[in-house]
Order: structure tokens, then sequence, then C-alpha cells
């Protein structure tokens, strides 16, 4: 198990600075950094309040690419975040940019409110919205698999203060509560989110939001990279130093991956495996 390294990481005349170097993008592991990405995300979080801490040096291709993934990503956590359902006004406004901006996802993850706004002359927003939720589509698959591997690639590098080689690989899979609840979940992985971390700023932590835990042996690749987000889903990414890492012996040796990505071809990665449950190499 690995400790946090901490590091300044800062933007200047549009380059992002590690340690008073220009930074290499810690996705592609190819390009120079010209942006700071949090992960996770400012917008996953109530009111958009995040303490500092897990920031990244990221190009802007990267960055932007894994801007439609994280807002799919924001939406599943925040619909079921306490705090939030009370704020009606902040909630409405991420559906109502969800289905204008990114419709064919709405039509996916909330057809019941779709229907509710046909039927209504307003579209006002069902106080049991947590129930319309579903991600059992193909899109917001794709994107929840794209956003875990993101943290995986996040987390590998917060703790290494290095990219994921280039002839290695990301291989992430995530989880729904829905699944914690059928016991569909090994215990094996649940014992990997013992004692977790957080985002802490002073007395300030956002626990209840958002949690993750970073396995590693000897400091070596692979790391196993694991994160909960409320109580909505969790992620679950092995980072590796090889094109695809050895899961007989992991976390995931019960399951067959669903996205391996390549850090060289970050930007491109945008689709899941066929239907045959065949895993999809991004090329």
């Amino acid at each position: 198990m690995s400790e946090s390294i901490h590091y300044k990481l800062r933007l200047r005349d549009g380059i992002a600075y590690l340690n008073g170097r220009p930074a290499i993008c810690c996705y592609c592991g190819v390009c120079i950094a010209t942006t700071i990405d949090h992960c996770p995300p400012i917008g996953m979080f109530v009111n958009r309040k995040r303490p500092k801490g897990l920031e990244v040096p990221a190009c802007r291709s990267c960055n932007r690419s894994m801007s439609r993934h994280d807002f799919i990503a924001s939406i599943m956590a925040r619909t079921y975040t306490p705090h939030l359902i009370q704020n009606d006004h902040e909630l409405q406004q991420s559906i109502n940019t969800l289905c204008t901006r990114y419709l064919p996802y709405a039509v996916e993850m909330l057809p019941g409110y779709i229907e509710h706004v046909k039927r209504n002359s307003r579209a006002d927003l069902p106080k049991d919205i947590a129930a319309y939720l579903r991600c059992d589509g193909p899109l917001v698959a794709s994107s929840l698999y794209l956003f875990a591997a993101r943290m995986g690639a996040a987390l590998q590098f917060s703790y290494t203060r290095e990219p994921i080689p280039k002839s290695g690989s990301v291989c992430s899979i995530w989880f729904t509560s829905s699944q914690l609840i059928d016991d569909k979940i090994p215990e094996y992985i649940l014992d990997l989110l013992q004692s977790p971390s957080s985002l802490k700023q002073g007395t300030w932590h956002v626990d209840e939001q958002f949690k993750y835990k970073v396995w590693q042996d000897n400091n070596t690749l692979p790391m196993i990279c694991i994160a909960a987000f409320g109580v909505t889903f969790m992620t679950l990414a092995i980072c590796s130093d090889e094109p695809a890492p050895d899961l007989s012996k992991s976390a995931m040796q019960a399951y067959s991956p669903e996205l391996i990505a390549r850090p060289k071809e970050w930007p491109s990665v945008q689709h899941l495996p066929d239907s045959t449950g065949g895993t999809q190499q991004c090329r």
C-alpha cells in the first residue's frame, strides 16, 4: 500500500508546472500539460464545493475528451446525494443540461422522467428523481468505464508523480449500489476500501461524497485504485506497465475487463466492447 506523494502543481503561461518543471499529461503521457485537471471533477460535489487535492496535469485534448463522461458520472453521484436532493434548483439545472446537451444519455438514464416531461406542461423535477435513474444503457456504461479508467490514471499519478508508461494500460470496472444490495460485489473488493482517504482541507472534508484507496506492492506497478462516490457507485482500476494487465491474481480475477485504455490513445477512447462481451482494445 502506498502513501500519497505531495507535489506542487501550478499553471503558468498556459503550461502546467510540476515542482517547477513543465509537466507531462498524466493521461496520454506524451503531451506537455496545458491544464490542471481536478479528479474527481468539481461538478461532482454538492454546490461545486470541493476541497483541494487530487489535481493532476493534463493536456487540453485529454481534458476535453473526458468532460462528457465527467458530467454523466457527476449526475450519477449527485442524484443520490441527500444534501443535493433537498436543493431542487441545482439538481433541476443538472437534469436540464442532461436533457438539452446530452439527450441520448437522458433517454437512457431517465426514461421515466422523459415521459414525465411529455405528460406535463411543466418539467418540474419529481421529488423521487432518484427512482427514475438508470445506468444500464450502453452510452452511460461506456462513460462510467471511461470515468473509472480516468480515476485510475489520476490516482496513479498522484501517488507516483509519473504517467502510466506508454506501453502500459488501465483496466477499469464499476459497480452500483444496487449490486451491493444484491450481494453481487465480492467481499475482497469491498475490503480494498477499508480505511479510505478523502479530500480534506483543514477540518472540512467530503467523506460522504467521495472516498478512495490505492494499493500497490513494493512501489511498482500494477496499482489498484478504488473510489466510491456517495452511496451510488464505485470504480476500480488496475494501472499496469503492461499492454494488458494480468488479472488472474488481482481484484478483477472474477471479471472480464470491459475496457483497456492505452495511455497514448487516451483522447480517442470512446467506446466499449461489442455485444459479444469481448474486450475492446482501444486503437
